[in-house]
């Protein structure tokens, strides 16, 4: 089999589970019917929550991701996908969750690109809606032994005689940026590799621009480290006033 680019990221990314609790006790008041995930890629995090909720809705900027998604959902569950790259989304129906799993906010490298995000987000929440972000407590700090989302290790799976790996290899840090690149491999040869940037700022950083956009700072979440996943923090914000 000639591996996909949604078969790379199931494999790089449908492993970490230690969030998925979190997202869940987001989701479980009554009062949360309508679900907007942003970075949805192949539906880790949504699918877990199909029967939370009456709406369901993931954005992402890949159309060969959000195929794999509906793919996989569940028959009578209903979600909707579109394709779109933050910050330029498009204008949804009010929301009363709004989640950016995996570090998605730091996706966004430029300040002003996370502000346009924040701003949208404001507009799109219920009076009583919620926003929550996963975020790295500082990837400044976080050196080759300690990557997100996973730490210094390898990810492999098989489809029938064909062995897939990938591997983190390499953290750079730089210009308040950090780029994580990953090995790709088929049957332990190399087939290329992927590289990802993130905003290397502090949650601080990232808070105060969502604050400054209206939303309302409610709390933070510790998601603990385990022995293959550094800890990240989901920052939680109420619909503005």
């Amino acid at each position: 089999m000639i591996p996909t680019d949604s078969t790379w990221h199931e494999l790089e990314h449908s492993g970490y589970v230690a969030d998925l609790a979190t997202w869940a006790a987001l989701a479980a008041p009554s009062r949360v019917t309508r679900i907007l995930e942003l970075g949805c890629g192949t539906g880790r995090v949504l699918h877990t929550l199909s029967d939370r909720s009456e709406s369901l809705i993931g954005i992402d900027s890949s159309a060969e991701l959000l195929r794999t998604l509906r793919a996989a959902t569940r028959p009578g569950t209903s979600v909707q996908t579109i394709l779109a790259r933050a910050p330029e989304l498009p204008e949804v129906p009010i929301q009363d969750l709004i989640i950016g799993p995996t570090l998605f906010v730091q996706l966004l490298t430029d300040p002003s690109q996370r502000l346009d995000l924040f701003e949208w987000v404001a507009r799109t929440l219920a009076r009583r809606g919620i926003a929550a972000f996963a975020v790295s407590p500082d990837l400044r700090a976080i050196d080759s032994a300690l990557l997100l989302p996973s730490r210094n290790s390898s990810d492999n799976c098989s489809y029938g005689a064909t062995s897939l790996t990938t591997t983190v290899t390499r953290l750079t840090l730089a210009d308040g940026l950090a780029a994580i690149e990953r090995t790709r491999l088929i049957n332990d040869i190399e087939s290329g590799a992927s590289s990802q940037l993130l905003a290397a700022v502090s949650v601080e950083q990232i808070s105060a621009e969502a604050l400054s956009a209206g939303l309302v700072f409610d709390c933070t979440i510790d998601v603990a480290a385990s022995s293959r996943h550094a800890g990240v923090k989901v920052l939680v914000f109420n619909a503005p006033n």
